[in-house]
């Protein structure tokens, strides 16, 4: 969220610390938004973009190079959309596995609660067939 963020807000223009603010709203722990605080208060004191983010381990390895490279060549903004993508494309990735591992299980527990369900039932025919004979 907070790339994504940082990408839209930095393409549509908007000054990077600025940006960094709104999008340290976004973030959903509040160790995040604090390093991104951190990256901020680094840049407006005239730190590189990557050398604040470093510093303040505001983003993973895979994001440090891409803004760096980003930095570089002048598209900040696309380096954070890129990051972003990645990121969301890595998620998905853990989801899907995540899915994969738990359809089985699932499987076998909806097995389990129909044969009890079924004993349930037949259980007590079956007592009462024996109790009449």
């Amino acid at each position: 969220r907070v790339l994504t963020t940082l990408a839209m807000l930095v393409e549509s223009a908007v000054p990077l610390p600025r940006a960094m603010v709104a999008a340290a709203t976004t973030a959903r722990f509040a160790s995040n938004a604090t390093r991104l605080d951190a990256a901020r208060n680094l840049i407006e004191r005239g730190s590189e973009v990557t050398t604040a983010f470093t510093e303040a381990q505001a983003l993973d390895g895979m994001s440090l190079e891409l803004l760096r490279h980003g930095e570089a060549v002048g598209g900040v903004a696309a380096a954070f959309a890129k990051a972003a993508h990645l990121k969301r494309q890595g998620l998905e990735r853990r989801l899907q596995w995540f899915a994969t591992l738990v359809e089985p299980v699932m499987i076998l527990v909806l097995g389990g609660v129909v044969l009890l369900l079924v004993l349930a039932v037949m259980l007590p025919i079956v007592t009462l067939n024996s109790a009449v004979r």
